[in-house]
């Protein structure tokens, strides 16, 4: 490499730096003749357009949406693992990668970006009544802040069908909730609750019923709520966890 490649070559990092702290602003104007220092510059410009530009825009808070079920093939279409299947709908919705297990976080992980805002989804592999232990680990390795943690799972206080979202509130009796507010110590974050409840009420034994796999009817309800409550994470991300609230809890 000459003495002028290598003075150009800091020239251009230094000068990458400064656009990437905001200290310089950079214009293209069009050039009659792309004589050797319009080339330095274009690829300067790449540069930046390719490394800078997604961090300069990008919004600084990372967002975890966490679905909750239990791992294993036995419980995929069981009422439990609504949540699970609904960020596995939101990773497709979004063209995220495939999700892949990380011993770390003990859970299932695939990360993108949506909206130019930075997204993890997680599936816990611990069973529900342990999903604090996978999401603290996540939670604080991220440096997620309260409101920046979203979380999907079934509730059987709401109809079959119908979603809520909260925010700050008690577990309500899931278990699952309940792990995340005693591992974190704090309820100061986001639920989409999905209803399961039957049309014929509360059953008596709750937790063998939220174990137990749906009829076909059942399954395409399942199906439409799992699509909706996609919907609505989409629609916070586009907006506003406020607008959210008042377009689907309804």
């Amino acid at each position: 490499m000459t003495i002028l490649a290598i003075s150009q070559t800091k020239e251009k990092n230094f000068f990458i730096h400064r656009v990437c702290r905001g200290q310089t602003k950079v214009e293209m104007r069009p050039q009659p003749h792309r004589s050797p220092s319009f080339n330095l510059l274009y690829v300067i410009i790449l540069d930046i357009l390719l490394f800078c530009k997604p961090n300069a825009i990008m919004k600084k808070n990372m967002i975890l949406i966490v679905g909750l079920g239990n791992p294993g093939k036995k419980y995929q279409k069981t009422w439990h693992n609504i949540g699970s299947r609904t960020v596995n709908e939101i990773a497709a919705n979004f063209q995220f990668p495939i999700f892949n297990f990380q011993s770390i976080f003990n859970a299932k992980i695939s990360k993108g970006i949506f909206k130019n805002q930075k997204i993890i989804l997680a599936e816990p592999q611990t069973f529900m009544n342990n999903s604090g232990k996978a999401v603290k680990i996540l939670y604080t390795k991220h440096k997620i802040q309260d409101t920046n943690l979203w979380i999907i799972h079934d509730d059987i206080d709401l109809p079959l069908g119908k979603i809520r979202i909260v925010k700050n509130r008690g577990s309500a009796g899931h278990k699952g909730a309940k792990s995340i507010i005693e591992e974190l110590k704090t309820k100061d974050f986001i639920r989409f609750r999905i209803g399961i409840q039957p049309k014929t009420g509360k059953p008596k034994n709750v937790e063998k019923f939220v174990l137990q796999p749906f009829n076909k009817e059942e399954e395409k309800i399942v199906k439409e709520v799992i699509k909706k409550t996609a919907e609505a994470i989409e629609f916070s991300l586009k907006y506003s966890l406020e607008k959210a609230m008042s377009k689907f809890n309804k």
